[in-house]
């Protein structure tokens, strides 16, 4: 496999008072930034597995599934097969990303936009309109029930902001914080199942997707199929192929998590800056503490997670996310 070309080229080119609130965001911050000196060439060992996975798929699919460019094989109805489940790893990650990318800056959109009103800063108008943008892109790209019903919900509070102008009361920003809370968390919860919140740098996030697709569709192969067999058919890539046993499916399964907490555990983990601002949120909507002190909360996670999802960010607007 021309690995040296494809990677290359692979087209990734709940707090009850103030003090609570403010101690429990501290400690978030200061633990977050504690790992952020990991240095390990995550990049490089992601690539490497990448190249191992695709030629386990490649040897038990006969030559029919890879995660790259596969050598020339001599049936050309395999070699169709192969090409395209080149590309649906390609678009997966490159989808993946994209996504990835939309859902952390309309959470962070909403953070940055309500601390900026509440605390009259002069760039609020502008921060209102980039979560705008920011809200028509994920719209586009997310389509599940909790993402249209946050995209429902923000633009209806973009458009209260616009008409209220400079200042907003604390009752109306009680009442955006309602609106928005139960898909703010939701969407903030489906963010942290992927278990991918991390500080990777632009290459390593590349990487990462890469990587994840390919052990991805090594695994749909593992629950589809047994290993199969080439027998006399050969204009068919899989002559009495029988279901993999549910067993092995979950062994392999379990040592892909496994695998992904390996590589993914060298970097600090982001996850509880977004829920910094849920829990933010959730602390505007009970009155459980002053308007200021949760703004502040908000605008200093949204002000850390974008630095730490610069990478992620970097990596998505290279394919046009």
């Amino acid at each position: 496999m021309r690995w040296g070309i494809i990677i290359a080229a692979v087209a990734l080119s709940g707090c009850s008072n103030t003090t609570e609130l403010g101690n429990s965001f501290s400690l978030t911050v200061t633990a977050f930034n504690s790992g952020i000196a990991s240095q390990e060439q995550l990049e490089v060992d992601l690539l490497k597995d990448v190249i191992r996975k695709s030629e386990q798929l490649e040897y038990i699919s006969k030559g029919s599934y890879s995660c790259g460019d596969p050598r020339d094989p001599q049936i050309i109805a395999l070699e169709r097969r192969a090409r395209a489940s080149a590309l649906k790893v390609r678009d997966n990650a490159v989808q993946a990303l994209r996504e990835k990318n939309a859902y952390i800056n309309a959470v962070l959109g909403y953070g940055e936009t309500i601390a900026a009103f509440v605390k009259q800063q002069a760039d609020r108008d502008e921060l209102l309109q980039k979560w705008a943008t920011t809200i028509g892109t994920f719209s586009g790209l997310v389509a599940t029930p909790e993402a249209k019903a946050f995209s429902a919900s923000a633009n209806l509070i973009i458009a209260d902001l616009r008409v209220i102008g400079q200042y907003a009361t604390h009752e109306q920003i009680r009442s955006f914080a309602a609106r928005i809370a139960s898909h703010l968390r939701a969407n903030v919860a489906h963010l942290r199942t992927k278990r991918s919140l991390r500080a990777l740098t632009e290459n390593e996030e590349r990487a990462y997707q890469l990587w994840n697709a390919c052990a991805r569709e090594r695994l749909d192969f593992i629950r589809q199929f047994f290993p199969p067999t080439y027998g006399a058919e050969r204009n068919r890539p899989y002559p009495a192929v029988a279901p993999s046993p549910a067993w092995d499916f979950m062994t392999a399964y379990g040592a892909y998590i496994s695998e992904r907490e390996t590589f993914l555990g060298r970097k600090p983990d982001f996850a509880a800056l977004l829920q910094a601002i849920v829990d933010a949120n959730d602390a505007i909507v009970e009155d459980k503490v002053d308007l200021l002190t949760a703004a502040n909360a908000m605008g200093e996670a949204a002000t850390t997670i974008k630095s730490s999802a610069d990478g992620i960010r970097k990596a998505a607007e290279s394919v046009g996310g």
